[in-house]
């Protein structure tokens, strides 16, 4: 497995408990609780893009790393749901689970075959 790969299969296990996955915030205390920053010790849940740079930080990726997952990501968005945009989509009023999971699934996909 690819690093990029690596990665999002640390974003899919970070968020694959529904209570670790939050929007409108990179990392927050507990689901719906209060705003954390991205690397508090104490968070407990964080979005599609908070989840991405916990993973390459806690991995030792670097910032290429992060751009290339951050890119599949946003092809599997496009590919799947016709929008490119991780923070639109994650926060998207109506956005489930199951879909964010969907799209890290995908991306992680297509990081394997890249």
């Amino acid at each position: 497995m690819n690093t990029t790969a690596a990665v999002l299969e640390g974003v899919e296990r970070r968020l694959e408990d529904r209570s670790r996955w939050t929007q409108k915030a990179f990392a927050r205390l507990k689901k719906g609780g209060r705003r954390l920053e991205l690397f508090d010790p104490n968070a407990t849940c964080w979005c599609l893009v908070g989840a991405l740079r916990i993973e390459v930080n806690e991995q030792k990726r670097g910032i290429d790393v992060e751009r290339f997952a951050s890119r599949r990501l946003n092809q599997a968005i496009d590919e799947l749901y016709g929008r490119n945009d991780a923070v639109r989509f994650n926060d998207g009023k109506n956005r489930k689970h199951s879909q964010v999971m969907r799209v890290v699934r995908r991306a992680r996909e297509l990081a394997e075959h890249a």
